[in-house]
């Protein structure tokens, strides 16, 4: 009887050892994978651009819009004070955008062309920037 107890604490011993060490594994993975979280969050914000700040206080579409105004500026032509995107919505899905976020991405362009349109009727003096080529020297100055 003596012996069938000592062999139950000793099993009640090891488990507790056991379930201590686990959770010490469970901590260390928790901080690892923490880690590992800021450090992606840090990577998305410098891809788009931003602090981890300004990536936390937005919304994950606005994020995903901006992604794909990044990537589909490379593709903005400036002519007679016109902006235009010289690429397809095929192409654009191909380059990981959906759809929905290219026709948003041309209905912002036509909205700006617009207001350069009317600002030009008024006489106002508008600063033409060519996103291409801007876009171009971004990429350069990453590598």
């Amino acid at each position: 009887m003596r012996t069938e107890i000592l062999k139950i604490t000793a099993v009640i011993i090891a488990g507790v050892f056991c379930s201590c060490a686990n959770n010490s594994g469970d901590a260390e993975s928790a901080k690892e994978s923490a880690q590992k979280e800021r450090v992606s969050v840090k990577k998305a914000a410098d891809e788009l651009g931003l602090t981890v700040g300004e990536y936390n206080d937005m919304t994950p579409e606005v994020r995903r819009l901006r992604a794909a105004a990044i990537k589909l500026s490379s593709y903005v032509t400036l002519k007679d004070s016109t902006y235009s995107l010289d690429i397809t919505r095929e192409e654009a899905e191909k380059l990981g955008i959906s759809g929905s976020d290219y026709d948003y991405q041309c209905r912002e362009l036509e909205k700006t062309n617009k207001a350069i349109k009317q600002m030009n009727a008024r006489g106002e003096t508008v600063e033409m920037l060519d996103i291409k080529a801007l876009a171009g020297k971004m990429k350069k100055s990453k590598h």
